[in-house]
């Protein structure tokens, strides 16, 4: 087997697809069960928060809040497909999932 990871990365090849061959009828291949150099794309967050606080009155309190999750609204890319022969092989087609768009949160809070 060839050397499996890629320089050039892109979403159409993310690992390369001609390190790989189908094995001769009846024998095994040499590729491993599980590619652990081919990883999810690099995982950037940054969530962050705006507040204010405000005295009404002497007894009253307000707060005044914004929370961004994903504030930069980067997108994490899921795994590729490695199903060998399959026309999507190589290919990322998806979202990680469990990964969300840009999110705002706004919020009031009142102590008394």
């Amino acid at each position: 087997m060839q050397e499996v990871n890629q320089v050039n990365q892109s979403l159409a090849e993310w690992f390369n697809t001609a390190a790989f061959s189908q094995p001769a009828a009846y024998t095994f291949g040499n590729a491993p069960r599980w590619l652990g150099s081919v990883r999810f794309s690099t995982y950037n967050n940054l969530d962050s928060a705006l507040l204010k606080n405000f005295q009404v009155t002497e007894r009253l309190k307000a707060q005044l809040r914004g929370e961004f999750f994903n504030t930069t609204n980067r997108t994490q890319f899921g795994w590729p497909d490695a199903g060998f022969g399959d026309t999507n092989f190589g290919q990322v087609n998806g979202t990680a999932p469990g990964f969300t768009p840009r999110n705002i949160q706004l919020g009031l809070r009142l102590s008394f």
